[in-house]
C-alpha cells in the first residue's frame, strides 16, 4: 500500500509538469541552473498541493503543511530527505546536486512524492520507536550477560542505531 501511495502521488503530481533538460532524458545533456530551478519550481507547485491533500486524507492527525527547501551546499551529495521542524511541520529537503542530476522533472516529482510518503506513513515516529526498542533490547542483553555499565551504554547506543536503520 505504501508503494502505491508513492506511485499515486507521482502520477498525480507529474501531470502537466514536463520540463525535460536540453537534448531529452537519458541523452547526457546537463540542465542549466536556470532550467533546473524552473523545473524544480514547477514540480513543487504541482506536487506540494497533492501531497498535502493526500496527507490530510490519509493521516489527518499529522501536520500536512509541507515545506520544500533546497540545501545549497554544493559539496553535498545528490540526496533528498524528509524531516520535521521543531513545531512538527514536515520539511522535504533536496540538495542542489540531486536537482542538477535529475534527468527530467518527473524524476524530481518522484523523489518529492517519495519523501512526502515517508511523512504520511509517519516514518520518523516509527523510526524513533524502533530505535528506543532496539536500545532497550541491546541494553537488556548486555545486562543479562554481565556487562559493565559502560558495556550497557555502548549496547544501548548500538541497539538504537540498529533499530533506527529499520526506516
Amino acid at each position: 500500500m505504501r508503494a502505491f501511495l508513492g506511485v499515486f502521488l507521482l502520477v498525480l503530481a507529474a501531470c502537466g509538469v514536463a520540463v525535460p533538460p536540453p537534448g531529452g532524458p537519458g541523452q547526457g545533456a546537463a540542465w542549466s541552473p536556470e532550467e533546473a530551478a524552473k523545473a524544480f519550481g514547477e514540480v513543487v507547485r504541482a506536487v506540494e498541493p497533492v501531497a498535502e491533500s493526500e496527507c490530510r486524507r490519509r493521516a489527518p492527525r499529522l501536520n500536512c503543511n509541507f515545506k520544500i527547501v533546497v540545501d545549497n551546499d554544493r559539496r553535498a551529495d545528490a540526496n533528498a530527505f524528509q524531516s520535521l521542524d521543531k513545531s512538527g511541520r514536515p520539511i522535504i529537503t533536496f540538495t542542489v546536486a540531486l536537482i542538477a542530476e535529475a534527468s527530467n522533472a518527473d524524476e524530481i516529482a518522484f523523489v518529492m512524492s517519495h519523501e512526502a510518503a515517508h511523512h504520511i506513513s509517519d516514518h520518523i515516529a516509527r523510526q524513533r520507536r524502533s530505535a528506543e526498542a532496539g536500545a532497550v533490547v541491546f541494553a537488556g542483553l548486555a545486562t543479562l550477560t554481565g556487562g559493565s555499565s559502560a558495556d550497557v551504554a555502548k549496547a544501548q547506543k548500538l541497539g538504537a542505531a540498529v533499530g533506527a536503520r529499520r526506516y
